[in-house]
């Protein structure tokens, strides 16, 4: 599955950049918006920014630590982990991800551009519910939605998007052929990453995408 997403990106430079708007927008936030709901079910925004914020220090040894908590299971490894990040105050949430902005660490099974992928999405988390402004310029999101397309696992892009053709209606990017989902680049970006966002898409191949 093809899109017309930037193939020529620094994506390390990308994802310290994705960090950094992220932490434009926390470090704005008042103390009761840190407690706010997300897009992701049961997280605070507390919750997702130290997701977000803690991802460059995990390594084998935090992974397998977690992992055998969590009995193998890596969805609750990772919810865990949040939650339990989340805890603290947003000055350390905000200490550790500003400590991280350029920090180049991959986790263990992960990739820059699954890292940038989940950077972004999360933001969109964080900002889309709460009518927040996040700076996400056109060559981010279009690579993004390039990425997410063809990744299976915890993102499962790959399996949302087959046998559909998505047009975004506000950055010059398509991909894919089959029943139609048009609407904003973050709204289809948040729909391929299985956020409930569909009602605010159109096109015949939306009520597909909103059952998988």
């Amino acid at each position: 599955m093809g899109g017309n997403g930037t193939s020529q990106l620094d994506v390390q430079a990308e994802l310290t950049a994705a960090r950094r708007d992220l932490l434009a927008v926390l470090g704005e936030l008042e103390e009761r918006d840190w407690d706010k709901r997300t897009l992701c079910e049961g997280w605070r925004v507390r919750d997702v920014a130290s997701h977000v914020a803690q991802a460059p220090d995990l390594g084998v040894g935090k992974v397998l630590g977690g992992m055998l908590k969590a009995r193998g299971n890596v969805d609750k490894m990772i919810d865990a982990q949040a939650r339990r990040g989340g805890d603290r105050t947003p000055a350390e949430i905000l200490g550790q991800l500003r400590d991280n902005v350029a920090n180049e660490h991959v986790p263990p099974g992960a990739s820059l551009e699954k890292l940038l992928a989940d950077t972004v999405i999360h933001s969109l988390d964080i900002t889309h519910p709460n009518g927040w402004e996040l700076n996400l310029p056109a060559d981010r999101v279009r690579f993004v939605l390039s990425t997410i397309v063809k990744l299976s696992g915890p993102f499962k892009g790959k399996e949302r998007a087959e046998g559909l053709h998505f047009d975004t209606t506000d950055v010059d990017w398509r991909c894919g052929c089959g029943d139609h989902v048009r609407g904003p680049a973050p709204v289809v970006l948040l729909a391929l990453a299985g956020r409930p966002v569909c009602d605010q898409l159109s096109g015949d191949g939306v009520a597909e995408l909103a059952e998988r």
